[in-house]
């Protein structure tokens, strides 16, 4: 074996070995998913039994409507209370990429399950492409998380790396995983801490 076909080698096993340890250090659910209650966590977890969850059908249930409109540049979504039915109505950029539009859905919907008494209060919460808003920046971190929380669910990405196992030390196994949860590879890889 050549010295640089070794050198190769060593760098692909210190890569492999690196990944595969980390995808044991899986961030559990966030304190935001612990805080939801366990009726609330039953009923959601219905919802999350198959990659990529389907945030619009959560929604539904909640009698959260959920629309793709143009929206101004720099915002991603908003979520927006109607007092005169009570309704709740979430919209995310239709000009952003669809992987985009589900991470703002599930984040508005993170508001609504987590700060529903404040988007009543101030009429709605508008967020830009940083996920920053009116409200403060911890609320704008619980909702990120919680939206994490939503789209790629523990139990399902443990089932994913564990029928994949072969595949995790293949450079595209992170690009595939991120296509079959529906998401970003950036939000994937904070997700399992890589």
């Amino acid at each position: 074996m050549t010295l640089q076909l070794m050198a190769n080698s060593k760098t692909t096993m210190k890569t492999a070995k690196r990944t595969m340890l980390t995808f044991n250090r899986i961030r559990p659910w966030s304190p935001e998913w612990n805080r939801l209650g366990e009726a609330t966590q039953e009923v959601l977890l219905g919802f999350l039994q198959e990659a990529p969850v389907k945030i619009s059908r959560i929604c539904n249930a909640l009698s959260i409507k959920v629309v793709a409109a143009p929206l101004p540049a720099r915002i991603s979504g908003e979520i927006r209370y109607n007092p005169e039915d009570e309704s709740f109505k979430i919209k995310v950029n239709r000009y952003e990429s669809s992987n985009r539009q589900r991470f703002s859905a599930a984040h508005e919907l993170a508001h609504y399950l987590l700060h529903r008494d404040l988007i009543i209060k101030e009429g709605s919460i508008v967020d830009n492409v940083l996920f920053r808003s009116n409200v403060s920046n911890m609320v704008e971190a619980q909702a990120n998380r919680l939206a994490a929380d939503l789209l790629m669910p523990i139990h399902l990405l443990r089932e994913y790396i564990n029928a994949h196992e072969a595949n995790q030390n293949d450079d595209t196994f992170i690009v595939e995983m991120a296509q079959d949860f529906g998401v970003s590879e950036m939000a994937l890889r904070f997700r399992l801490g890589i």
